[in-house]
């Protein structure tokens, strides 16, 4: 029984650099050209799911501009891959570390594309 093509599962997952890149990614997105808050005392230890973190990306314009850039390409290429036979569609986005900027932007992203697909999955790999 062939799957429903808006029940493949997308997988959005971050990760950092430092750490390896993922091998099982169909996308790959480096946002390591972004405003780092690792180097902000106030910020460092926190990640991208944080109010203090979300709200240093959401006054960034080349943060934004990167988040728009990352949503149209995926709009427009998603759909070539879901009709193509795939259990999974895996999207990785990552940072130097993977606890901030590939943090911020994976939430985003889970967000605006849940709105369209009923199976999307997140995954922050270096986050605990």
């Amino acid at each position: 029984m062939k799957k429903s093509k808006n029940n493949i599962p997308i997988l959005l997952q971050s990760f950092g650099f430092k750490n390896k890149i993922p091998n099982n990614s169909d996308f790959m997105f480096d946002v390591r050209c972004l405003k780092n808050p690792f180097w902000d005392k106030k910020l460092k230890n926190l990640n991208g799911k944080s109010k203090k973190v979300i709200t240093f990306f959401e006054t960034d314009k080349q943060t934004n501009d990167m988040r728009k850039s990352i949503q149209k390409f995926l709009e427009k290429w998603i759909p070539t891959f879901l009709s193509m036979d795939r259990e999974l569609i895996t999207i990785s986005i990552g940072c130097t570390g993977g606890k901030h900027r590939s943090v911020y932007l994976t939430e985003v992203l889970y967000k605006l594309l849940s709105v369209k697909y009923n199976n999307i999955l997140i995954k922050h790999r270096d986050i605990k």
